[in-house]
């Protein structure tokens, strides 16, 4: 059974996207990678750093990393290109309705380099309630009002530019490959 969570990206104008993992959700899991990613992408921004404050773009970046750690994890186990894979990071879709965490990541505009993350357990008490009462919490919460969800933890990520030592492996193999091809 699967650890499943939902990352929401927030803008200060309000702007919400919304992402479903269904594999290895857990807060050890979860945070590590965002900032993964985020230091990634603060990489690959360069002085371009507003890009960390649109949610569609942060959305974005989530999910390609998930497809680099798919590809580096298949590697490291021998199995790549023997399995099929997909990338476990998607928009919100047809699986959202059995979480077990709940992420919020807080994009500012003044502070481009720093993201406000709160994580929230859904499963004190949730799964105790009816269909209906379920669904009028996922509807209050895509509107924003989330506060009825035991808060676990509230953090502030300070990215800072760099390639993630994981990838580095990865961008090594591509560039080799890149060679190879010449």
């Amino acid at each position: 059974m699967g650890t499943r969570c939902e990352i929401v990206l927030r803008d200060e104008e309000g702007t919400v996207v919304v992402l479903y993992k269904h594999w290895d959700g857990y807060p050890e899991y979860i945070v590590p990678f965002i900032e993964e990613a985020g230091n990634l992408m603060a990489w690959m921004a360069k002085d371009q750093t507003h890009w960390l404050t649109y949610p569609e773009d942060v959305a974005a970046a989530l999910i390609f990393y998930e497809g680099l750690v798919t590809l580096v994890e298949t590697s490291r186990m021998g199995t790549l290109g023997t399995y099929a894979y997909h990338v476990d990071l998607e928009p919100i879709g047809r699986l959202a309705d059995c979480i077990d965490y709940l992420y919020v990541i807080e994009l500012d505009e003044g502070n481009r380099l720093e993201w406000d993350l709160k994580i929230y357990d859904v499963r004190p008490d949730f799964w105790d309630l009816g269909r209906e009462e379920r669904d009028k919490i996922y509807a209050e919460r895509r509107e924003g009002l989330i506060d009825e969800l035991k808060e676990l933890e509230k953090m502030t990520m300070k990215l800072k530019p760099d390639v993630p030592s994981r990838m580095k492996t990865l961008l090594g193999m591509l560039t080799i490959a890149q060679k190879v091809g010449e």
